[in-house]
Formats: C-alpha cells, sequence, structure tokens
C-alpha cells in the first residue's frame, strides 16, 4: 500500500512538471513584451526655457492698507500749527520704540479715585497706560482715557522743519 501511494506521488509530480514545460503556453506574454520594448519612447530630455524677469511695480501705495484694522487708528488732523515741534531733550519711555499700530487697547482699571488707567497690548504683553504717557514712533502722547478708548496726540513731520499734531484714539477691541 506504501508503494503504491509513493509511485501515484511520484506520477503527480512528474505530471505536474512537465506541464510547465510547455513552451506555447507564455507566447502571447512574450509577444506583448517584445512590442513594449519596440514601441516604448526612448527618454527625451526636455531643454527649459528661462524667461527673463519682468519687475512689478506696486502702484497703490495711496490707497488705504486693507490689512490694517479700520477701528483701531483712525487719524484725524487736529491743528497744523507752525510752532509744533517734539521736545527731542525728553527721555523716551519704553513704548515709543512701537509703532502705534501695534497697539491694541483691551481694558481700564481705576487705580486712584479719579485716575483711570488703560490696559494696552504690545506683541503679547500688557502695559498701562495714564494721561501723558508716550507712546509710538511719532511723539505720541496720551491725553484722554476712558473706558472706551484712549486718545493720543502724535506730532508727526511734515517736512524737515514743519510738524502736525495728529489725533489718533485707540478703541476698545470687543473680546473675540
Amino acid at each position: 500500500m506504501m508503494k503504491s501511494f509513493q509511485t501515484m506521488a511520484y506520477l503527480l509530480i512528474t505530471l505536474s512538471l512537465s506541464g510547465c514545460h510547455n513552451q506555447n503556453l507564455h507566447d502571447d506574454l512574450n509577444v506583448y513584451f517584445e512590442q513594449a520594448k519596440n514601441t516604448s519612447s526612448k527618454f527625451i530630455k526636455k531643454e527649459f526655457v528661462v524667461e527673463p524677469y519682468k519687475p512689478f511695480i506696486y502702484s497703490a501705495s495711496d490707497i488705504k492698507d486693507p490689512f490694517e484694522f479700520l477701528e483701531s487708528v483712525p487719524q484725524k488732523v487736529v491743528k497744523k500749527i507752525g510752532n509744533v515741534k517734539p521736545d527731542l531733550s525728553r527721555k523716551k519711555q519704553f513704548l515709543e520704540k512701537f509703532e502705534l499700530d501695534l497697539f491694541e487697547f483691551v481694558g481700564t482699571f481705576q487705580k486712584q479715585e479719579e485716575l483711570l488707567e488703560g490696559l494696552v497690548n504690545v506683541e503679547g504683553k500688557l502695559y498701562t497706560m495714564s494721561v501723558g504717557d508716550y507712546l509710538g514712533v511719532n511723539h505720541g502722547r496720551i491725553v484722554s482715557v476712558t473706558d472706551q478708548n484712549i486718545q493720543i496726540v502724535e506730532i508727526v513731520p511734515v517736512t524737515d522743519n514743519t510738524w502736525i499734531e495728529k489725533k489718533q484714539v485707540l478703541s476698545l477691541q470687543k473680546s473675540r
């Protein structure tokens, strides 16, 4: 019985291996590969043409900046007097090195019975401001602090010897 089982196993193995030896079995696959080799495109090196740089001149410099928050710093000319000049001998305060656009009025608190101080946010840090303090690069001086806004008068140069006063208002920002 064991011998007939071995004979049968050898016979099955021989038959299965003889089926793999048929040359005509994969002729269609060989033909496909030959056609693909003959029709495949060769690599063509494409030359890139570099176009010359054409400069763009921005001509809308006199239009309002679209990224400036509209209510944060409305500008209004208060008065133009030939005698207006900043006190250049005065020692500058810390907040005078920042542009006025960076200031955000976030609230107020009362330090004494009548002295109201404003809280401003500059680059993520809070500072207290009161009437008479200076801020901004244009010699801005705080003239009024209320619950709704901080009013500032800046002395802005127009020409070499002419200065004007501009009124600026930092309005209280609604919470986001």
